[in-house]
This record gives structure tokens, sequence and C-alpha cells, in this order.
């Protein structure tokens, strides 16, 4: 690995995470570099046109070069090209209905998913279509635990359903059960960017009687490992996690 290409990279990442401007001090304080490093990593990218440098700011944002890049890239497709050999794996092992979904136009969409095979099964949402109750599906719930409070809102989340998302961002899955006596029972993890922002959720559901204690612990297992894998197929670099 190149070392001044790979911080190169994570600098976009933490100016993209941002979401405006972000100055020197605060890229080398969560890269744990000399100021003066990550400033030459700055200039290199603002001359390339990746980064915009506001000069009565003093800080820097995405520029338009990343934008281009950002735009030749078709995102669902590259979203569905990175999640199924995970997903298809994983309905094989369980048998149940797989979920991927994420964040588009400021609606949670389903990427792709795995209807089960058994006669009595979970339908799917379409795929690329919003959802009109996320907070009704693990997946959504798992969505909805990284936005911002005041951006949860528009999706009218009793106190129950709040405390239940909260939870499951600080403790890295969500379980549903019988949501609106549905009879059905899903659990959820996050993918995520290195730079931590979350880029999609996968899910398993099924009727309850089919998820023993036994098997959800094992459903949550393998899909911890999917989604560890996706986030390395991501970052572009480590080993397998399983």
């Amino acid at each position: 690995m190149i070392q001044s290409v790979s911080r190169a990279i994570d600098v976009l990442h933490i100016v993209a995470a941002a979401g405006d401007w972000i100055g020197v001090r605060e890229i080398a304080r969560q890269l744990d570099l000399k100021p003066s490093t990550v400033q030459g990593l700055l200039k290199t990218l603002q001359a390339k046109g990746l980064l915009d440098f506001g000069h009565e700011r003093r800080q820097y944002r995405l520029g338009f070069g990343a934008l281009l890049l950002a735009a030749a890239v078709d995102p669902m497709k590259k979203l569905t090209d990175l999640s199924t050999p995970f997903i298809n794996k994983l309905s094989e092992e369980f048998g149940e209905t797989v979920v991927v979904m994420t964040f588009e136009g400021g609606h949670c969409v389903v990427v792709q998913s795995r209807a089960s095979q058994h006669e009595l099964t979970v339908k799917p949402p379409p795929n690329l279509l919003p959802v009109p109750n996320p907070a009704d599906m693990a997946t959504g719930r798992m969505l909805l635990a990284w936005l911002p409070k005041n951006e949860r809102a528009k999706f009218a989340l009793d106190a129950s359903t709040i405390a239940d998302i909260d939870k499951a961002r600080l403790q890295g899955y969500c379980w549903t059960e019988n949501i609106n006596n549905s009879g059905i029972a899903a659990v959820a993890v996050p993918v995520c960017a290195p730079s931590g922002q979350i880029v999609i959720t996968v899910g398993c559901s099924a009727p309850l009687h089919r998820l023993t204690d036994s098997r959800r612990a094992c459903m949550l297992e393998h899909l911890r490992a999917a989604a560890c894998n996706m986030e390395h197929a991501l970052s572009g670099t480590g080993d397998p996690c399983i």
C-alpha cells in the first residue's frame, strides 16, 4: 500500500463525512497526523480539483472534481454489485427473506432482496421504491438510527420506536418482533463506509415460529460477518472476516 495515496483517500472520506467545510486541524486530529502533513495532502487534492478551499474560512470541502467522479457512478448498481454475493449466501444458509436497504433521495429504499422459498414467507417491499413505513422493518430502523434526530421527524416515530432505534445504534444491530401484530421477527445490521457513515443495512426476516433463540443468534452472527466482509470490500483492504 502506498502511504500517501492511502492518507489522501482518508482525507477525502473525512471531508465527505463532514458534509460541509472542515479545517486542517480537525482533519489532522481525526487522522492523528501533524497539521503540516495534512496541509500538504489537502493542497494536492485541491490542485487536482477534488477539494475546494475557502480563503475566508481557511477550510476545505469536496470540489467539483470529486462530484464529477461521483456522477460517473450509478450508486444503486454499485450497492447491488457489492451486496449480491453476500445476500445470496445468507439466503442459501437460512432459507429466509433477506433485504438490503439504503437512503436514496431522502427516503429509505430497498436495494435488492431475496424472498424465502417457504410456503409461509415474508414478502419484501419492491426494489428501488420508497418504503412507506421503514420503522416497521428492522433494516429500516437500523437506517433511521443513523439519522440526526431532527431529520427523523418526517417519519412520525413514537417514543417507543425512537428508544428502540437509539438502542439499535448503540448495540450495532436491530431486532424487531411482531410489529403491528405481523407475526414476523427480523434482525438487521449496518454496513458502514471507512468514514463511519452508514451505506446500507442488511437483514433477515421470518415468521416468529421459525426463529428459535439459537437460530436468531446464528442469524445475527452470519449477518455481522456479511456486514464485516462488505465493509472490507468498501475499503478495498483487509482479509475476509470469515
